[in-house]
C-alpha cells in the first residue's frame, strides 16, 4: 500500500511558485527547495519531479491562479474603459507596494528556464491572453460610446501591453512610486485619445 502523503501538495506548489518568484530559476537550488516547503529530497522529487517539472508546475499555478484571475474584470460585458482603468489601478498599488517581486512571467522570460518549450509556449499564450482581455474590454468601451468607433482595438490592447510589460519591470528594479503612478495615469488618458489606430494627442 503506497504511504499517505503527509503534507498538502497544493501548498507546498505554492511556496515552491513563490521561491521560484523570488529567485528566478536557476538561483534556487534543490536544497533552497527543500528548505522552503521543509520537505526531503524524496518527498519533493516524489510528488512534484525534478526542478524543471517543478518549475513548470509553478508557472502554470501562477497562470491559473494569479494572471487568469486578474483578467476576469477585462472580460466582464459591461466592463468597458472602467474595467481597463481599475485593471491599470490594481497593477499601479501592486507595483508600489514593498517588496514587489514584479510578474513571474517576466521573471521568467530572463534566464535558461525560457529554453524549455513548453515555458515559452505557456508565457506566449498568457500574454496572448492578456491582449485578447485588453482587445474584449476595448470592443465594450466602443459598443458602449466611450471610444470612436474607428478605433483599431488590437493596436491598442498591443499599445496598453507593451506599455505595461515596462512598468511592471521599471516596478521590480525599485522604480519611483509615484512616477510608476504618474506613467500608470498617462496610459489611462491615453485610451480616449486614441483614434482610428494612433494618438491624436
Amino acid at each position: 500500500m503506497a504511504r499517505k502523503t503527509a503534507f498538502d501538495p497544493a501548498e507546498k506548489l505554492e511556496q515552491a511558485m513563490t521561491l521560484f518568484w523570488q529567485k528566478g530559476f536557476e538561483a534556487t537550488s534543490i536544497q533552497d527547495l527543500v528548505d522552503a516547503l521543509g520537505i526531503n529530497r524524496f518527498s519533493l522529487y516524489n510528488s512534484f519531479g525534478d526542478k524543471h517539472t517543478l518549475f513548470q508546475l509553478a508557472l502554470d499555478h501562477y497562470i491559473d491562479k494569479v494572471s487568469r484571475q486578474r483578467l476576469t474584470p477585462l472580460l466582464c460585458e459591461r466592463g468597458g474603459l472602467a474595467a481597463i482603468h481599475g485593471w491599470l489601478d490594481a497593477l499601479a498599488l501592486r507595483l508600489t507596494q514593498p517588496g514587489n517581486l514584479g510578474c513571474f512571467l517576466q521573471n521568467a522570460q530572463i534566464g535558461t528556464a525560457m529554453d524549455e518549450p513548453r515555458v515559452h509556449e505557456c508565457i506566449a499564450a498568457m500574454h496572448q491572453e492578456l491582449q485578447q482581455a485588453l482587445t474584449h474590454a476595448l470592443r465594450v468601451a466602443i459598443r458602449d460610446g466611450e471610444l470612436a468607433g474607428n478605433t483599431d482595438v488590437e493596436a491598442l490592447a498591443r499599445f496598453l501591453f507593451v506599455h505595461v510589460q515596462g512598468c511592471i519591470l521599471l516596478g521590480k528594479g525599485g522604480g519611483n512610486g509615484d512616477t510608476l503612478r504618474a506613467d500608470i495615469a498617462t496610459l489611462k488618458r491615453q485610451l480616449t485619445l486614441w483614434q482610428g489606430g494612433q494618438l491624436t494627442a
